[in-house]
């Protein structure tokens, strides 16, 4: 199950005091000898990230990819290399979606989608269709899939699944400054020449890697699916935000949806509707199964089969990690504002961080190890962003003067600066 995809975070910071202080978050960064590029703008590092500030907080975004297990591999780098930048600077940074004083984060996925498998009636069809096309048939899923990958929350005295969902205002939007859609139509060759960018803006920002792991992997399946037209397109949610906070109040809500009758369903159901299919496609399409697909498919039916069950996912799923750890709060007779300071400190990307005093005492799933994660911090995954990170090492030998470096494209001169090239990625599979 190969598909080009990869995270793009947003961060909360804590720490310097100013603006332009935070802006010097970069000039840290860069003092790491794994960043191989730095135009004072954004930042290349040797796996093929991309790294800037944007709006006073940092954003990281991830290398291309080929599946979920790379991903999560690479979502660990990240992770890994920005605990230490905060060990070493005293930088306080938070993988989440919202803060106290309600400002919000995003935790953007990115996936690679052949266009041409969409079909369509009308003689148009541009990218803004293409990305209904898509939605229409997923949306079900994604407003559901907060139950495998919900980082939770405290807010208002309940417990939510999702802080991301909160903020949501509209399914599809171009502007992201003013709306936070669950779609955002992206026309960006630079992400690939051939085939469509589906953006979505709606997932949370997880610490666990196994959600992270199901968050991708069964997404990356929907789409197998919706690019072979094995999905119903009449399968819709009658009102897609009402929808979320439903869930995202409580994974046993029932929503509205359309399947040839209206029909309350529960998250669950919905989301055993598109394993179910998932594995029929997967029987009818064995060119597209590997190991990871089996694991995939294996632990989303393990998640649907104890969702009531929350503490035996208490080891596995950000929301269940966290809710287990505030009803431990509250036997201990932690107030309001201990459980509010929990439930950020959950998030903190330090050793002292919530999520991670966890994992040194409780045995939380893991997709990857740590000698793992030590060998991809300084290699690229097999995907484009090696050729791309072959090519700055090279170039960089050579002492020629790089200008700017694009996903699919490095621009560069002589020492001189007189003669001016282009080295092109154009398929982000290709190694070289």
């Amino acid at each position: 199950m190969k598909r080009i995809c990869g995270l793009e975070y947003e961060f909360g910071v804590v720490g310097p005091s100013s603006p332009t202080e935070r802006g010097a978050i970069l000039e840290y960064l860069c003092r790491d000898d794994s960043f191989l590029f730095h135009d004072g703008r954004r930042a290349h590092d040797a796996t093929g990230a991309q790294v800037y500030v944007d709006c006073n907080h940092l954003e990281w975004a991830m290398p291309e990819c080929s599946d979920a297990r790379e991903l999560v591999l690479h979502d660990q780098v990240m992770t890994r290399r920005l605990m230490q930048l905060s060990s070493e600077y005293g930088i306080q940074l938070f993988k989440n979606n919202v803060d106290v004083e309600g400002n919000s984060f995003g935790c953007h996925e990115n996936y690679l989608v052949d266009d041409t498998s969409l079909t369509c009636e009308t003689d148009t069809f541009d990218e803004e269709d293409q990305v209904a096309y898509v939605s229409s048939r997923m949306l079900p899923f994604l407003v559901t899939r907060m139950i495998l990958a919900g980082s939770g929350d405290v807010y208002e005295g309940d417990y939510l699944l999702s802080q991301r969902a909160q903020v949501l205002t509209r399914v599809t939007d171009w502007d992201t400054q003013k709306e936070k859609p669950f779609f955002a139509p992206r026309g960006d060759e630079n992400f690939c020449e051939e085939g469509l960018r589906l953006h979505i803006l709606m997932g949370d920002s997880t610490l666990s890697e196994f959600s992270t792991y199901l968050k991708v992997g069964t997404t990356m399946m929907v789409l197998d699916m919706i690019e072979h037209s094995f999905l119903d397109p009449t399968f819709h949610l009658s009102g897609a935000m009402t929808a979320l906070a439903r869930v995202n109040k409580s994974h046993s809500s029932p929503i509205n949806c359309y399947h040839g009758v209206d029909a309350n369903l529960l998250p669950v159901d919905i989301q055993r509707m598109y394993l179910n299919r998932a594995e029929k496609f997967y029987e009818f399409y064995p060119e597209c199964v590997d190991d990871t697909t089996q694991d995939i498919l294996h632990h989303w039916r393990f998640v649907l089969d104890n969702i009531n069950h929350p503490d035996g996912l208490a080891q596995h799923l950000d929301w269940a990690i966290k809710r287990k750890s505030i009803d431990d709060y509250r036997k201990a007779g932690a107030d309001e504002q201990k459980l509010l300071a929990a439930n950020l400190l959950y998030h903190l990307l330090d050793e002292q961080g919530g999520y991670f005093l966890l994992r040194d005492r409780v045995p939380l799933a893991r997709v990857v190890s740590d000698e793992e994660v030590s060998e991809a911090m300084s290699t690229p995954p097999a995907t484009r962003a090696r050729a791309r990170v072959a090519a700055i090492k090279e170039f960089k030998r050579k002492r020629r003067k790089i200008v700017d470096i694009d996903w699919d494209s490095i621009t560069h001169s002589s020492p001189a600066g007189k003669k001016v090239g282009m080295r092109s990625f154009s398929d982000p599979y290709s190694l070289t």
